[in-house]
């Protein structure tokens, strides 16, 4: 399991990942995720399967892309920072809120914010409503 897992996470994709089907008529049987109306195969007997929770969890293990509270204080210097400026703030910033207000480029900021996304310590919203792409603000996750 842990060579496999391992592989897989190298390969720079996954073309066929199977799931539990949860159509009721497909109850026991087993999807591919690429085609979900497709039934690949029953589920083998006396098997527990994971289920996707299971396998993002041991992805971010293998990625070390968790960051748990105790390791929040590890943080680089400017990591920290931006993190700080977004907990502060009274709502949800961009990249270049962030920027002027550390006095740092937009692209450092960008780099730091989605680091910070990627370790679900920052959550991303897009703000549509103007011409060309969507705005990424970033704010504190609720929970």
């Amino acid at each position: 399991m842990a060579t496999s897992t391992r592989l897989a996470g190298a390969l720079p994709y996954l073309p066929l990942v199977d799931e539990p089907c949860t159509h009721p008529r497909h109850r026991g049987q087993r999807c591919s995720i690429g085609n979900r109306d497709r039934v690949s195969r029953p589920a083998p007997a006396g098997i527990d399967v994971a289920n996707q929770e299971t396998v993002n969890a041991l992805y971010g293990l293998l990625r070390g892309s968790a960051v748990h509270p105790a390791d929040r204080s590890r943080l680089p210097a400017t990591m920290a920072q931006v993190l700080a400026q977004v907990r502060t703030a009274a709502e949800a910033l961009s990249a270049t809120d962030v920027a002027e207000q550390l006095g740092v480029s937009r692209a450092t900021a960008q780099r730091y914010l989605a680091d910070l996304v990627r370790r679900g310590l920052l959550d991303l919203s897009l703000n549509y409503g103007t011409a060309g792409r969507p705005e990424h603000r970033y704010h504190v996750p609720r929970r």
